[in-house]
């Protein structure tokens, strides 16, 4: 959980089933928002600021190239956006 003032935070949950709610209310109550339907499992999240943010995501498959997905989030979460990671220069 992280608040960027006193109304505004956000919740995330991390794993194979991830949640992420936002309050513009000090968590008074809390809206669900949809993260993007991911295959594997969200490793981590991190908000900058109420709207700026970014998801791990680690792939079910080993031998997925690449293993881990990065996605951004630019408006508070309400959509998220696959950013293309490097890969190694032997790949």
């Amino acid at each position: 959980m992280k608040f960027f003032d006193v109304a505004v935070g956000v919740f995330a949950l991390i794993g194979s089933s991830p949640q992420v709610s936002r309050t513009v209310d000090g968590g008074k109550s809390w809206t669900a928002l949809a993260p993007p339907a991911v295959e594997g499992t969200v490793a981590s999240w991190s908000f900058v600021d109420s709207e700026h943010g970014w998801m791990l995501v680690s792939a079910k498959s080993p031998i997925t190239n690449p293993p881990t997905y990065l996605y951004r989030t630019k408006d508070g979460g309400l959509s998220w956006q696959k950013l293309a990671l490097p890969t190694s220069p032997d790949q």
